[in-house]
């Protein structure tokens, strides 16, 4: 299976590294027969990936929160529209 990385066309950028994370990067690149450029993208995409992911499970935390936040408060009405609420931000 092709990651994103592999099946998008590419768009060249231009940014400076460290010099301990470029020697880093040449015996990662030697070692498993990759190009610099492929490393840092890869590296990139999966970084993208853990910030949505973590995104989900921060709506999912903060709906938990909502829903125990208003569970000793009131009516069941209250409780009705704020589940509706939170099963909303769950399936998000």
């Amino acid at each position: 299976m092709l990651s994103l990385v592999e099946q998008a066309k590419s768009q060249r950028k231009t940014f400076t590294l460290p010099s301990y994370i470029v020697k880093e990067l040449e015996a990662y690149a030697v070692d498993f027969g990759k190009k610099q450029s492929q490393i840092i993208a890869l590296a990139l995409e999966e970084f993208l990936n853990k910030k949505k992911n973590s995104n989900k499970v921060n709506k999912r935390l903060e709906a938990l929160d909502a829903l125990i936040g208003i569970a000793p408060k009131g009516s069941l009405k209250d409780l009705d529209m704020d589940a509706v609420k939170v099963q909303k931000a769950l399936n998000a």
